[in-house]
């Protein structure tokens, strides 16, 4: 092509319609920037805020783009000005992209203090790419006491700001929950579920944490895990 006139890293605009611009703005206020690759491949830099993703419709400037050799002006019959939808699995290169995969860290134990809270986090987890992962937090109403009602409080808190989750005011007695987690790229693709079994204890046992739960390493290497422990809200009044 003739690179639609361009000359190095220039806006968007000069050769892709308003729509496409604003979905590759996105959230963002910067005026997106684009340069040829080759003559036939055109990229956009994109950044967190866009809002360009699989399923996106990409659309050039009407009658600026020809073929590099041809004297015809635009408009003309050799004058792109067509569309394409992004596949998914274009970002990675026309091959399948890499699932995320969630990693959950927290305490295994907990007290059976009124007052006790359990904290779990996910932020380890990996494969957002330029975008924050989502996070669907849920219990396993099989294996879990008290699931309906802890279920419908997860449920409002599906999002990017769920990598990391503090259930307080938890049903009083011994207890188990079968914690699952799913992340899922801006691409649309969603990890396996990620499982943390969590009991609850009759009495005023401190809590262990240790995570993450996963870390990769290479065989030689020491591998560093962080743990703490932490007092039940209640022994005090055990004591």
């Amino acid at each position: 092509t003739n690179r639609g006139g361009m000359a190095g890293v220039a806006p968007c605009a000069l050769v892709l319609d308003a729509a496409t611009v604003a979905t590759i703005r996105g959230d963002g206020t910067s005026e997106p920037l684009c340069y040829w690759q080759t003559d036939s491949t055109l990229v956009a830099n994109l950044d967190y805020q866009t809002q360009l993703m699989p399923g996106s419709t990409v659309t050039l400037l009407s009658g600026v783009i020809h073929p590099a050799r041809s004297v015809s002006p635009c408009p003309g019959p050799l004058c792109a000005q067509g569309s394409a939808t992004i596949d998914i699995d274009f970002p990675c290169g026309g091959v399948a992209c890499a699932l995320p995969v969630a990693v959950v860290s927290g305490s295994q134990q907990i007290s059976a203090c009124p007052s006790e809270v359990l904290h779990l986090d996910a932020s380890d987890s990996t494969g957002g790419g330029i975008k924050p992962l989502a996070y669907a937090w849920r219990v396993d109403p099989m294996r879990s006491d008290f699931a309906n009602e802890i279920n419908a409080r997860l449920e409002l808190l599906d999002g990017e700001d769920a990598f990391a989750i503090a259930l307080g005011d938890l049903p009083l007695g011994d207890s188990q929950f079968v914690l699952l987690v799913r992340v899922t790229s801006f691409l649309g693709l969603a990890s396996e579920l990620a499982e943390f079994v969590v009991t609850r204890s009759g009495g005023a046992e401190p809590s262990l944490s240790v995570g993450p739960s996963e870390r990769i390493a290479r065989p030689a290497s020491a591998t560093q895990l962080l743990g703490i422990a932490t007092l039940a809200a209640c022994w005090q009044a055990a004591k």
